[in-house]
């Protein structure tokens, strides 16, 4: 099954996406620190990441210049939406 991670700090809005994207097939897990985001991906390997820009702990861009820095091609090749 296709995982998306969806990270976004405002629980109704991660919880709407999160619904919306289940109802089409898709397995979801919702994180909304900043910090928690590198960590998670580098365990898990989701198919891809819907990020949010303004997050607490670490911001959207951050994040998603670390995962392209990655030294796992597997990491830096997962696909973000931003």
């Amino acid at each position: 099954m296709t995982t998306i991670l969806i990270v976004e700090d405002e629980p109704k809005l991660a919880s709407l996406v999160a619904d919306y994207m289940k109802a089409s097939g898709f397995d979801t897990h919702c994180i909304g620190d900043g910090l928690e985001v590198v960590p998670w991906v580098r365990a898990h390997l989701p198919d891809l990441v819907l990020l949010d820009l303004m997050l607490p702990g670490r911001d959207g861009l951050d994040i998603c210049r670390e995962l392209r820095a990655a030294n796992d091609e597997r990491i830096r090749d997962v696909p973000i939406v931003m």
